[in-house]
């Protein structure tokens, strides 16, 4: 998947809780996995 500046800056706040609001399709999900995959040290399969 191709993340835009925003999500990407999202997957890699590690030092912080974030709040993700966005609409339906925007990707969330897909922005969740991929940061906690960066918290348990699992290669996200989408990367």
């Amino acid at each position: 998947m191709n993340y835009t500046k925003q999500q990407r800056a999202a997957i890699n706040t590690t030092e912080r809780n974030l709040q993700i609001i966005a609409c339906a399709g925007s990707g969330k999900t897909q922005v969740v996995s991929a940061r906690e995959s960066r918290f348990s040290g699992v290669a996200s399969a989408r990367s």
